[in-house]
């Protein structure tokens, strides 16, 4: 699944939903799914003239808070971290404060 941002007014109409074909084609840092994350869509998502309803299969409670999250969740900070700093601060010396990473 991909995710980009768009303006407000445009958003219903823009939505990207990409199947990789090969899992290798993407990481996720060994970061397991972050239910909390501001990447995760409203349920109910109209595209075109289409109704789209995701849901989660394991976690029916779940269902009825995605899309809810009004800011970037840690984990959503970390993978963009991640994924765009490399390794140019892999030999800091920073000290992580409250159990984070």
């Amino acid at each position: 699944m991909s995710f980009r941002l768009w303006e407000k007014d445009t958003w219903n109409t823009k939505i990207s939903f990409t199947k990789l074909e090969n899992k290798n084609d993407c990481t996720s840092f060994n970061i397991s799914y972050d239910y909390d994350s501001i990447m995760n869509f409203q349920r109910h998502i109209m595209y075109g003239d289409e109704e789209i309803f995701s849901e989660v299969n394991n976690i029916n409670p779940f269902n009825r808070m995605s899309g809810q999250r009004p800011k970037v969740s840690f984990n959503d900070l970390k993978l963009l971290n991640l994924y765009y700093s490399s390794n140019e601060y892999s030999n800091s010396n920073i000290i992580c404060r409250n159990e984070r990473y």
